[in-house]
């Protein structure tokens, strides 16, 4: 018998069954302990630290966050699920040369920290040294004028010298801090807020996670779920419709008082510039 060769299309047909038959009869590997077992190696502040950034999730309210406030998304899975489970994380940190200063920080970021401290104290030991005259590390709050969580209220961020290193909105940079000493944070692990892209917060360290480059300390793990899924009981019926056929057009929202209330919500509070981040 004669064989007769194998049309180009009918060859890639036959390509496509077979990777078709392959899944279907052997699929994928079935998932081990490594894979299931997610980790969250990445909170970068802002893409010009090196990495991704990451926004924090939105809080319930503006400014205090209390101790009940819900954190969603991989900030609540690895960091805690409320404002009360990441206060139960954290710990004190001294700040180098600050005369004695010392701020509550996440547990999770302390070995980035004393990485920090060895570099500091290594450059002392060449007569390098930027002291410290003021220092803040956890506040459970938003970033003024916004709904999002500040870095701040999750434990991961630290401002030094204020007064020295203020937010400009305007995007100058205005630092009395050596770069040496800005390096001792970035080689750490750390987003330094004088590298951000549209607004300078230069007192401002914030860490990335253990990813980052420089840093150290272990993955993260996830914490367990506040909630469980409950499965529905049936169909959802859908609810009454209130505006019934022959009502005629209907405007909604067209008032003056409405109008006022949009504009109010409208326009973000302001706040004070050590509140911006």
């Amino acid at each position: 018998m004669k064989l007769r060769p194998v049309s180009q299309t009918g060859a890639t047909l036959l390509l496509v069954v077979s990777l078709i038959a392959g899944l279907v009869f052997f699929g994928p590997d079935p998932a081990t302990a490594s894979d299931t077992s997610t980790r969250r190696d990445s909170f970068s502040e802002s893409t010009h630290c090196g990495s991704s950034s990451t926004p924090t999730p939105f809080a319930s309210k503006q400014g205090y966050l209390y101790d009940s406030e819900v954190i969603l998304g991989p900030f609540g899975t690895y960091l805690g699920r409320t404002i009360a489970e990441v206060e139960s994380q954290l710990v004190w940190w001294t700040v180098p040369y600050s005369d004695g200063r010392r701020v509550r920080i996440h547990q999770a970021m302390l070995p980035s920290l004393e990485k920090v401290t060895a570099t500091l104290e290594a450059e002392a030991a060449q007569g390098r040294i930027y002291w410290i005259g003021s220092a803040g590390g956890f506040a459970q709050r938003t970033i003024g004028g916004s709904y999002r969580f500040s870095r701040h209220a999750l434990g991961l961020s630290i401002d030094l010298n204020p007064g020295q290193n203020p937010f400009s909105g305007d995007n100058v940079l205005i630092t009395d801090m050596p770069l040496w000493y800005v390096n001792a944070w970035r080689n750490a692990g750390f987003c330094w807020g004088g590298d951000w892209e549209h607004i300078k917060d230069p007192m401002h360290f914030s860490w990335m996670g253990p990813g980052a480059e420089g840093a150290v300390g272990p993955s993260l793990n996830p914490r367990p779920p506040k909630t469980t899924i409950t499965p529905l009981a049936g169909p959802i019926a859908n609810p009454p419709n209130p505006i019934r056929p022959g009502d005629g057009p209907v405007r909604l929202g067209t008032g003056r008082r409405d109008r006022r209330r949009r504009s109010r919500r409208g326009r973000a509070p302001i706040s004070p510039r050590w509140l911006r981040h």
